[in-house]
Formats: structure tokens, C-alpha cells, sequence
């Protein structure tokens, strides 16, 4: 059932022990990577060819710091896949610890997220053409406003327009 609602949700699994120097993929994993299950053992370095060049540095940071830090990671990046297609991906991972405080092992999840960015994309071009939108979050804060909400204020980055909300969440009102 586990591998049915990763296939659905397309999110995979993955386990990279540190000490024995062995990766786990789910089935997911290698569907999302266009790969076929079990034709190569995973590793580190086998993730990383995966990794958009672009995205390869700062991810490995990410991985790097939250080991010195010893804290979990949350890092959306590309991926070009085994048959070339480039696709959005969310990582998230924590690690396991050993009586005296050392990490063994990190766990986390790959989650396909390149039709979400596209549809996110799609929303946004359309909101774009519109006439003075903004998004509020908990009732007061400007989470988004569209160019020609900003162009209306006479307004050139967002940061003003927050400065602003309480008079524009008013003239809204």
C-alpha cells in the first residue's frame, strides 16, 4: 500500500546509512529518476549525476550543513532525468543518531513537484493579467500583490507594499 501512495502522490523515499556507506530507494525514487528498480545499487554520488548542474552545489551545501549542524533539510532543485527531462523536485531529510550524538544514517523524501511549479506558473500569469490583486496571509500580511496592483500604488518592490498593507488593506474594505 506504502508503494501505491508514493506512486500516486509522486514521492519517493530513500535511506543513506553512514556508517556501511549504503543507499535505500524506494520504488518511487527510481520512477522519478526514469530509472528502472534495482538496475543500479544507488549511492551518493549516483544522486548527485542526477542533479541539475545549476542546483548541484547548493544542494550538496545543504546536505553538507545540515550534517555539521545536525539538523534536518528542506531544498527544492532540479533534476535532469535518465531519458533527459528536466524536473522539479523537493527534498526534505533528517538524521538518525547513534548514544553518543553521531549521525548514522539520514532519511528523507524526493517529491516530484514539476506539474505543481507549472501550474503555480500558470495561476501566476493569469492573476499577472489582472486588475489589482493581492493575497493576504492571516488577514494582514501582503503575501502577493501583481505588478499592476504596485504600478497602481506607484509602488517598486513588494517590501513598500507591506509597509503599506494597512492602508491598502482599508482602501480594500
Amino acid at each position: 500500500m506504502l508503494e501505491k501512495v508514493q506512486e500516486l502522490s509522486k514521492l519517493g523515499s530513500w535511506e543513506l546509512d553512514l556508517q556501511q556507506n549504503t543507499l535505500i530507494w524506494s520504488k518511487e525514487v527510481y520512477t522519478i529518476f526514469e530509472l528502472e528498480q534495482g538496475s543500479k545499487p544507488p549511492s551518493y554520488e549516483m544522486f548527485l549525476s542526477f542533479v541539475h548542474p545549476d542546483d548541484k552545489e547548493r544542494l550538496n551545501e545543504a546536505y553538507q550543513d545540515s550534517l555539521n549542524t545536525k539538523k534536518s533539510y528542506n531544498i527544492e532543485h532540479k533534476i535532469i532525468t535518465k531519458k533527459g527531462e528536466t524536473r522539479i523536485v523537493k527534498e526534505h531529510a533528517y538524521h538518525l543518531f547513534d548514544y553518543k550524538g553521531n549521525i548514522v544514517k539520514s532519511i528523507g523524501t524526493i517529491h516530484d513537484i514539476t506539474e505543481l511549479k507549472q501550474y503555480e506558473k500558470q495561476l501566476k500569469k493569469f492573476i499577472d493579467l489582472q486588475d489589482n490583486i493581492v493575497f493576504l496571509s492571516n488577514g494582514h500580511n501582503i503575501s502577493y500583490s501583481n505588478q499592476k496592483l504596485l504600478d497602481f500604488f506607484n509602488i517598486t518592490k513588494l517590501d513598500e507594499l507591506f509597509i503599506n498593507h494597512l492602508c491598502i488593506c482599508d482602501l480594500f474594505n
